[in-house]
């Protein structure tokens, strides 16, 4: 049982997905995608993976640095992503006879070069065969999109380390649109308006937190403030401070400002005749960014449009990587060919 797996190695996260019978898939890992390297004789050793290693980012000693290994959709440490992908595959080889055939999802506007490492590290942590699908195609077949028909549909995968949007008709894209515009990205925004704002610095691990806490991308009534702790640049003293939803927000305006107009040139690229289409069925929206609150909201309202998140936004992408293993002949036209 079990011998096809598809991935999504995401700047913030890595999934995996088991394709079973008759159509049904498991997530089986959801870690985030970070490893803890410790130099050691001029070589970089793995100390920890996945949470574990979470743990210790921006708190490694001398000699010991957690990394993420994709960063805005591209791998930046080889070795790093092939030792977090060889704990994944490890995680789940109980499930294998053999080496797996693996699905790798991959951001749509990657090189060639940046294809190949991904496909490369792959094989190095242990897949026998390997393709690559576009990471948004997977999400709308994920998100239950039906991409084959002639009437356009639309997504928005708004992950860690981009946003990418994609109108389909017939299974071919019509329009699309990359950006580095993900939940890394909001995360800085955060860190650089609370040091310019309130003269606190704050780590990544804390910006995001209070994103997941306190982010919103429209006013919200009775909004609880959120809390968050870090150094004052002044006294240079550990200090906490409150921050109403309403400062998050602006935090994040620019950011939310950027993905709005991203999708707004991507529907001006679509086809006159499709366009149409998506007064009816608007756009779904894939990704971890897709749980900020009031997200679809201020997307229905800037754009004009329908806008609905799709059922575990998180986990679309590779399990629309699993539905393209129970039809080869949709697997055939979305793998990239590296």
């Amino acid at each position: 049982m079990g011998r096809k797996l598809a991935l999504d190695l995401g700047a913030t996260r890595v999934r995996a997905a088991l394709a079973g019978r008759g159509g049904r898939s498991e997530v089986m890992v959801d870690e985030p995608a970070v490893v803890a390297l410790e130099r050691h004789a001029g070589r970089d050793q793995v100390v920890a993976t996945g949470a574990d290693a979470l743990e210790m980012l921006g708190r490694t000693s001398e000699g010991v640095r957690a990394v993420h290994p994709v960063r805005e959709g591209r791998v930046e440490d080889f070795a790093a992503a092939e030792a977090l992908l060889r704990e994944v595959l490890g995680s789940t080889s109980a499930r294998f006879s053999r080496k797996p055939q693996v699905a790798v999802c991959v951001p749509a506007g990657a090189t060639e070069v940046e294809q190949r490492s991904f496909s490369e590290s792959a094989r190095a942590a242990g897949a026998k065969d390997v393709t690559l699908v576009p990471a948004v195609a997977a999400a709308a077949l994920g998100a239950g999109l039906p991409i084959l028909e002639p009437k356009a549909t639309m997504v928005v995968d708004l992950g860690g380390g981009t946003t990418e949007a994609a109108v389909f008709a017939l299974g071919g894209v019509v329009a699309s649109s990359a950006s580095p515009l993900g939940g890394d990205r909001m995360d800085a925004s955060l860190a650089a308006w609370l040091l310019e704002h309130r003269g606190l610095q704050v780590g990544e691990r804390s910006a995001e937190a209070l994103k997941r806490q306190g982010g919103c991308a429209v006013p919200m009534k009775r909004a609880k403030p959120a809390r968050i702790r870090g150094r004052d640049v002044s006294s240079g003293m550990p200090t906490e401070v409150a921050l109403q939803a309403e400062e998050v927000r602006a935090a994040l305006v620019p950011v939310l400002d950027a993905i709005v107009a991203q999708i707004a040139d991507t529907l001006a690229q679509t086809p006159p005749e499709l366009a149409g289409d998506l007064l009816d069925h608007g756009l779904v929206l894939c990704g971890g960014v897709a749980r900020l609150r009031g997200l679809e909201r201020l997307l229905r309202d800037r754009l004009g449009l329908p806008c609905v998140a799709a059922e575990a936004p998180e986990h679309a992408a590779v399990l629309g990587a699993v539905i393209c293993f129970d039809h080869p002949e949709l697997l055939d036209r979305l793998s990239l060919s590296v």
